[in-house]
């Protein structure tokens, strides 16, 4: 955490939650979850519901290094959504895109780079068909 966040610079995004319009964002980070925690135990969208059938969208705004190191405790309590430069929606739907069509913004999933902006993020709800044996 300490080398990313010393490494962070603020990016602008435009960012669309299901029918809503478009937002202009400057965030340290961007979050569409769907479960309560990431990145080795963050627990980045505390009130997130598996079978909501929403994406948690948290966005951490242009915090600076000094502060998100200090605030650190509050990431992995989950109790950062009261800070002011924090922001909490649920969508079904995500839309986000550079600001500056020519910037460069890598999606992380799950540790994973599988690309960059723009992307869509959906809920497909019963999309997912799971068999368990019966006990």
């Amino acid at each position: 955490m300490l080398q990313t966040a010393l490494r962070m610079e603020p990016t602008r995004v435009v960012v669309q939650l299901d029918d809503d319009p478009a937002r202009h964002l400057t965030v340290a980070n961007l979050c569409v979850a769907n479960a309560r925690y990431f990145g080795g135990g963050m627990k980045i969208a505390p009130l997130a519901k598996l079978t909501d059938g929403k994406f948690d969208v948290v966005s951490i705004g242009d915090l600076g290094a000094p502060r998100i190191l200090a605030n650190a405790p509050r990431l992995y309590l989950g109790a950062h959504l009261g800070m002011t430069e924090v922001g909490h929606a649920l969508a079904m739907k995500l839309v986000a895109r550079p600001v500056d069509k020519d910037q460069r913004i890598e999606i992380d999933v799950d540790g994973e780079i599988p690309g960059a902006l723009p992307a869509t993020f959906q809920i497909l709800p019963k999309a997912l068909r799971v068999r368990c044996p019966r006990k």
